[in-house]
């Protein structure tokens, strides 16, 4: 006969830190906390894959301040952060021991829809079904088409380079990003992006081409004429009136 089972047990690994680095973070920040208990850790120590890690905690950012804030003190105290969105991820990209930033609660926001050229910005933590549902008055969607895209987030999406069964027609995540914004691991913010010659000198003045980024730019990226080529190799259009084509959307995260 079958049997069913009703009740499980299961071991949560006691965290105990040495540098006090929870109690650092919960009195300095008045805009989170970082949960220890074990049902939010049990919770995260899983995601759509058979993996399974138990995390030191898990934190609900609510702006871009915070995760900058989190940057600099797990640097400090020598943890590690791991991005969450949605957690449909099948190859554990999102289970570890460290501390588990869950930007799906607060950071969910479209910001901005630009019907005319076709671009929309949004948060990280953006639905992708919520996303194509605030498209389709203007004829448009997000073409990358997970099976997952009731649950799985926009920042996921970009960070797994999703894509989906028509990805031959429609490429991938990538191919639809246009600009980026980030935190790096110093805590510093930045704008991932297409930029011109102009725009890097302007930057970094004439010690851009005295770096080994710009020889790898030069080599990479000019023919035989010295002009630069195109990095993106051009992919098929969908329907014009259905869809986002290539490098016409930009992420905000």
């Amino acid at each position: 006969p079958m049997k069913i089972v009703a009740q499980m047990k299961v071991i949560v690994p006691e965290f105990k830190s040495n540098n006090s680095i929870f109690s650092q973070l919960d009195k300095s920040s008045k805009m989170y906390t970082i949960h220890t208990d074990p049902l939010h850790r049990i919770a995260y120590a899983t995601d759509a894959s058979a993996y399974r890690e138990v995390p030191q905690g898990v934190t609900f950012p609510e702006n871009e301040q915070d995760i900058v804030y989190l940057i600099e003190t797990a640097r400090e105290h020598k943890t590690h952060l791991i991005p969450r969105a949605g957690g449909t991820s099948i190859a554990g990209q999102v289970v570890g021991s460290g501390i588990v930033v869950d930007i799906s609660k607060h950071f969910k926001k479209i910001l901005e829809i630009n019907p005319e050229e076709r671009w929309a910005k949004v948060q990280p933590g953006v639905v992708l079904d919520e996303l194509n549902l605030a498209l389709e008055p203007y004829g448009l969607f997000f073409s990358p088409e997970t099976s997952t895209s009731n649950r799985c987030c926009i920042g996921g999406m970009f960070g797994n380079n999703s894509c989906g069964s028509h990805s031959l027609i429609y490429g991938s995540t990538r191919h639809h990003v246009l600009e980026a914004r980030g935190v790096l691991c110093d805590g510093s913010i930045e704008v991932f992006k297409t930029y011109t010659i102009k725009e890097l000198e302007e930057r970094f003045g004439h010690r851009f081409w005295e770096t080994d980024i710009s020889s790898h730019f030069e080599r990479e990226h000019k023919d035989e004429k010295g002009s630069l080529k195109a990095i993106c190799p051009s992919l098929p259009t969908p329907p014009k009136n259905k869809s986002i084509p290539p490098n016409d959307l930009i992420i905000f995260s």
